[in-house]
């Protein structure tokens, strides 16, 4: 039997994968330091028997991860010397929102989705992100993902409705994002608390004399805040009697704007002028006012309200104006404490099955309407 000696001496094929694998390791592993300039595509393709395309693309692979950077017309750099064991891979998921109201959508929700995206560039993480539509949650790409090959995944709390049993029985670490309350389970949680922006707000109009309250809340997203809200009031000694809690609501069509017109049409049918209004979210204050000046009725005129969100101060236009007094919702908080947390579990993960819950709360009220604004205290 001939053995053909030429089998022995096959050059190995080096793929994308092998090359980005090895100079990643250079990197790491010699810690490298930021400013070292790497062989070009040329030299690498040269060196490992490939195409300048794989060579190319080796890099950009790189490049996508933080370790590297390139520089038109110069060449590509060490950006970032940290082992990979040390920089988690992270799988992000948020959610996309109907496009009708998209200008209060923005302020709502992208702009603090785009604060995270930047925070995670600025910190070097490696991730993928992935857009959600929250009126399809049950199609959601969770379902079809490979989630063993992250370190983290960090999603809006909503998926727990239809991914809790995935996500209870995932390797990687889990952190839920978006939500009031606590949910118990094998997961890291990032909460907000409304209680001292309600307190500050109440305080605030007791001061200008209101004695009466009315909460104004939507029937698919306010109940939490609605009690809040309700509990702050009877601890700062306004009567139950004084404190009116509406969840408005539509029979056609689930939107907190048109549920804010119901809630406006309850206080101007039942004469309730002399109660100050609590409004748990911006998109009802909206659906509020838009009933209140059909009929010819005025913030600060016919009666007072202070508004959950402060979304006049993020819209990307800058064109409305309504002089609402808010309680500021704390996105711009979230990137710091979620970028925390993950060096937290990075350097010092958890042992046996403890898990992180960060409170963040609301603590700016926002005094409009040739009032001063009231710092955080």
């Amino acid at each position: 039997m001939s053995v053909n000696n030429n089998t022995f001496l096959q050059p190995k094929k080096y793929s994308r994968n092998d090359i980005s694998q090895i100079l990643e390791q250079e990197i790491t592993r010699n810690m490298m330091q930021p400013g070292i300039k790497l062989p070009t595509s040329v030299q690498l393709a040269k060196k490992y028997g490939v195409s300048s395309k794989t060579a190319d693309r080796a890099i950009e692979k790189l490049v996508r991860t933080g370790l590297v950077s390139r520089i038109r017309g110069s060449g590509s750099y060490v950006t970032y010397n940290r082992k990979l064991q040390d920089c988690p891979y992270i799988a992000f998921f948020y959610w996309k929102q109907p496009l009708v109201t998209a200008e209060l959508n923005y302020a709502a929700f992208d702009y603090g989705i785009g604060l995270i995206l930047q925070e995670f560039q600025k910190s070097r993480f490696r991730f993928d992100s992935f857009e959600e539509n929250t009126l399809d949650k049950i199609h959601s790409r969770i379902f079809n993902m490979t989630l063993e090959k992250y370190d983290v995944i960090v999603i809006p709390a909503g998926l727990l409705e239809v991914a809790e049993h995935l996500l209870r029985n995932t390797p990687a670490e889990v952190i839920l994002l978006n939500d009031d309350v606590v949910h118990p389970g094998p997961w890291h949680q990032i909460v907000y608390d409304y209680r001292p922006g309600f307190e500050k707000a109440i305080r605030y109009l007791l001061s200008q004399g209101c004695r009466k309250f009315f909460i104004a809340g939507d029937v698919d997203d306010g109940l939490i805040r609605c009690d809040v809200c309700r509990e702050e009031c009877l601890k700062l000694g306004v009567s139950e009697q004084d404190i009116c809690v509406y969840r408005g609501s539509n029979q056609f069509f689930p939107s907190s704007i048109l549920h804010g017109e119901d809630c406006a049409e309850y206080y101007i049918k039942n004469r309730l002028f002399d109660h100050a209004i609590l409004s748990t979210s911006d998109f009802l204050t909206f659906g509020m006012l838009s009933t209140f000046y059909k009929s010819d009725y005025r913030p600060g005129r016919n009666f007072q309200i202070i508004s959950y969100d402060n979304l006049e101060s993020r819209l990307a236009q800058h064109n409305v104006s309504l002089g609402i007094s808010s309680i500021t919702h704390p996105l711009e908080m979230i990137p710091r404490v979620l970028t925390d947390l993950l060096r937290q579990l990075t350097a010092n993960p958890p042992e046996g099955r403890y898990y992180y819950t960060c409170s963040i709360p609301a603590l700016e009220l926002v005094l409009r309407d040739n009032a001063e604004e009231q710092s955080p205290r």
